[in-house]
């Protein structure tokens, strides 16, 4: 047959180009329908680009053999992992190391780096910054390298006692009491209002310390008297008569030194009248409270402030004192300070107690 017959065959009537288009049906051995093929319309790719579909990753998840690199121009990029009823997780794995890196600009090697290093870190686990270790977790605990600020510690689970201070255990470190010869200061008390008394009774001096020094800053009092101390059983003054002697050192008096005659006085003066309400006095009152019914003893050095005729002047008391006839009856564990005068108190100032064991 010629191909001038074969043609004339095709387009004769109830053959394939009879109408003069070839549908899809009309063509043997063509699986795909109308729709699929449509879907290649405007599709400009090679043969090799087809053929190289069957080597990418599929939606469904798979393994990457290559790199992955995100990059935008404009707006913010984010890989988010999600899952809605178990663990999501992200893990970065490497024969000699891993590590995840985070900079600002981009630009940048890396600000901070979350690393396993097996080359310089020995298989711990470092965080760093600005390429500088400064977090080291090791098989033994971590290794800060810097300044670390914490709110609050524990060691071992506990965080000590009032006073207690970390201290060498040889293998470690733990909390431990502080050693002695430093200061604690027991108790402060600002006057705020007319106060007739400062008391520090034996539930404050207990048998951990002996010495008490009492610091007095920039106190008055209401009218001219003497300041004196008086000894307490707990809680209540002794007024009975102990027999307090002292000496004296009171310039500018006419004796510079003298001796106190206190036969038949039941407190301990610290300091002559103080003069004027306007006056004020600080110094020191040093107490050693013995044990039982030992004789206790101390000392006072208070300097009082005040302005005469348009200039400033200052008085200097020194007083010691102890128990001189009687015996003890009575245990002496506390004291207080206080204006002799029953009518008068202190008006302002502090009054701060200290211990050493």
């Amino acid at each position: 047959m010629t191909k001038a017959r074969d043609l004339a065959n095709l387009i004769s009537t109830g053959n394939p180009l009879s109408d003069g288009a070839i549908s899809v049906a009309e063509i043997s051995d063509l699986t795909a329908s109308a729709s699929e093929i449509n879907k290649l319309d405007g599709v400009t790719v090679s043969t090799s680009e087809i053929n190289s579909v069957t080597g990418k990753l599929p939606l469904s998840g798979g393994t990457l053999t290559g790199n992955l690199s995100l990059t935008s121009s404009s707006g913010n990029r984010q890989i988010a992992i999600t899952s809605t009823n178990g663990i999501g997780s992200l893990e970065v794995g490497g024969s000699t190391a891993a590590f995840i890196d985070v900079k600002v600009p981009d630009t940048d090697d890396f600000d901070t780096r979350y690393g396993h290093e097996t080359l310089n870190c020995t298989g711990n686990y470092a965080f760093q910054r600005a390429s500088s270790t400064k977090l080291t977790l090791t098989s033994t605990g971590a290794d800060v390298t810097g300044l670390l600020n914490t709110d609050n510690l524990t060691i071992n689970g506990a965080q000590g006692t009032n006073g207690q201070v970390l201290s060498s255990t040889g293998s470690g470190v733990g909390w431990a009491d502080a050693g002695g010869g430093a200061w604690s200061l027991l108790q402060r008390n600002a006057i705020s209002s007319n106060t007739s008394s400062i008391s520090y009774t034996n539930s404050l001096l207990t048998s951990t310390y002996k010495h008490y020094r009492l610091i007095i800053s920039d106190v008055k009092m209401s009218n001219s008297t003497q300041l004196i101390l008086r000894f307490l059983n707990g809680s209540t003054a002794i007024t009975a008569s102990y027999d307090f002697i002292g000496w004296r050192i009171d310039p500018p008096a006419t004796n510079y030194f003298s001796y106190q005659n206190g036969l038949g006085s039941s407190y301990a003066s610290l300091m002559g009248n103080t003069g004027n309400s306007d006056y004020s006095f600080s110094g020191t009152v040093d107490v050693i409270l013995a044990t039982g019914n030992n004789v206790p003893y101390g000392r006072s050095s208070l300097t009082t402030s005040f302005s005469s005729s348009g200039n400033f002047r200052a008085k200097i008391a020194e007083y010691a004192f102890t128990n001189y006839n009687n015996p003890l009856s009575t245990t002496m564990n506390g004291f207080q300070v206080k204006p002799a005068s029953g009518s008068a108190s202190f008006t302002q100032g502090t009054f701060s107690l200290y211990a050493l064991s």
